[in-house]
């Protein structure tokens, strides 16, 4: 996530805002309402394990059969229904969950993000059971977290399954803390986290702890989604994954799956135009209102741009789509897997921003949804590399002088709190920051440890540390002593820990 408030006045820097190398021309197509549609084939049982190939769909072909390594991961089947004023919607879920842990587990927690005061909403469960039992849960952290508790420990290797239903009330006005992140704004529905979720489970056990409203919320483990929306029919649906659609009179219904990722979004407005190019057989897709045009389109490119830099220097996405949409958000931009929100209107102040978070955005499908991290505990490995991979965008796309710019703009965001109270270590958690310190150390002083990193190791050993990272664990979840095991080995331990005391654990 980049954050509109603390990013858009530092982000203005000479090489940056010289005058661009022209983009190569897309080869798009373009439609005021049709949804990007992909056939899908017949819906399997949620627990039949032959019915994995359902998710194939969402995966380019080269990577179809990396579904098969999922039979165990969480598999989500949500139909939800949007009421016709956007202010509400009720649902129906299943989650067949299998404890994947080395522990019995005597109890499963799911996150309801919608009750948190970031979100600004309210999230009731209705009926809940567990293998068909009905059971009564209980609430912790503000209702923000449901505990269920077992009538017998879950061993590892076996699977339950939970069926929930539930109403959300959605907020209709502006949430500030939360960035207007989650809800029915400017003739936009908004649904990050709209869903009960499984957290991750480690050596600290159950990860529910609620995320401070400067930081990212959710910590959750890679899962499979198939999720059937039912919207009123002028409603144009965005969504992680892909969809295909059935319209009738009053309502359309847009079925979807995804491929293995660790959350689902959506996002909808009677308004939305759809602007899409194909790249490295990716289709990308942009979603913006018909006033803001000129943004979707450029973003368009941004992300085309991106997506063929990322690929070549990191790993390919593995993905058949990719959507960039424009909500009302009051952040720069927000990561989702396979689909990214910026804040709409925002080229309009600040092209170079824009351009920025779009980039900074499309690197957290690497870093994020591919390769998990702690973004609550541990935001510098999540948010500080996403940083810096933005630089081969700009290496890539714009040559030297923007790339140069874009370090220098790092520096600056580091130099406001330099030498004050608030230098503080860079691997903290992010409630251990103010809002105005997460940006300058986060987003700054660790970003330019993976800068001196950059620089000790040239440019060729970089790309091949991040490959290694990439391929080692995708669609897992790394912590910083993953990240370092890999990074010893190409910089050597001594300048590791050079490197690490200058940026990372040093006040």
């Amino acid at each position: 996530m980049r954050r509109l408030c603390l990013l858009l006045l530092a982000f203005v820097c000479a090489a940056c805002t010289s005058a661009p190398v022209a983009p190569a021309p897309l080869t798009s197509t373009s439609s005021a309402f049709a949804p990007a549609s992909t056939p899908l084939p017949t819906t399997a049982a949620l627990a039949n394990p032959s019915g994995l190939e359902l998710y194939q769909v969402a995966m380019k072909p080269e990577f179809a059969a990396e579904v098969d390594r999922f039979g165990n991961a969480p598999q989500y089947q949500i139909d939800l229904t949007v009421a016709p004023d956007h202010a509400s919607y009720s649902a129906k879920q299943k989650v067949r969950y299998t404890n994947e842990e080395s522990v019995p587990l005597k109890e499963v927690y799911f996150r309801l993000f919608p009750n948190s005061e970031a979100y600004g909403g309210q999230l009731e469960i209705e009926s809940l059971r567990a293998n068909g039992v009905d059971v009564t849960p209980k609430y912790e952290l503000d209702e923000t977290a449901m505990k269920i508790e077992l009538a017998q420990p879950l061993k590892p290797g076996e699977a339950i399954e939970f069926e929930l239903d539930y109403t959300v009330q959605v907020p209709t006005q502006e949430v500030e803390l939360g960035y207007n992140r989650f809800g029915w704004h400017n003739n936009v529905l908004a649904l990050p986290g709209f869903f009960p979720l499984i957290p991750v489970y480690d050596d600290e056990g159950w990860n529910v702890e609620v995320a401070p409203p400067q930081g990212d919320t959710v910590f959750s483990d890679t899962a499979l989604f198939q999720v059937n929306i039912t919207a009123p029919a002028e409603d144009v649906v965005a969504t992680s994954g892909v969809c295909d659609v059935t319209p009738s009179d009053q309502t359309t219904m847009w079925r979807c799956v995804s491929g293995p990722m660790r959350d689902f979004m959506i996002a909808l407005s009677p308004d939305y135009q759809i602007e899409s190019d194909t790249i490295d057989g990716v289709k990308v897709n942009s979603y913006y209102r018909e006033e803001l045009a000129e943004e979707g389109e450029r973003g368009l490119q941004v992300v085309v741009d991106a997506l063929r830099a990322y690929n070549q220097h990191i790993g390919e996405y593995p993905f058949t789509e990719l959507d960039l949409v424009a909500t009302p958000t009051t952040a720069g931009g927000i990561e989702y897997p396979g689909l990214v929100v910026i804040a709409e209107g925002l080229f309009n102040m600040s092209p170079t921003f824009y351009e920025s978070a779009t980039a900074h955005e499309v690197a957290h499908q690497w870093w994020y949804s591919l390769v998990g991290n702690d973004q609550i505990d541990e935001p510098w490995l999540d948010e500080a590399l996403t940083q810096f991979t933005t630089t081969l965008y700009y290496r890539e796309r714009s040559g030297p002088a923007a790339l140069e710019g874009y370090i220098e703009n790092l520096k600056d965001r580091y130099d406001r709190v330099k030498g004050t109270s608030g230098d503080k270590r860079a691997d903290l958690p992010v409630s251990d920051y103010s809002e105005s310190e997460y940006g300058a150390i986060v987003y700054g002083k660790a970003a330019l440890f993976f800068n001196a990193l950059y620089e000790a190791l040239g440019a060729e050993k970089f790309d091949q540390l991040l490959q290694e990272y990439y391929t080692t664990y995708r669609y897992g979840v790394a912590y910083p002593q993953d990240f370092l095991a890999i990074a010893a080995k190409y910089a050597g331990q001594d300048k590791l820990e050079e490197l690490l005391k200058e940026w990372i654990a040093t006040p």
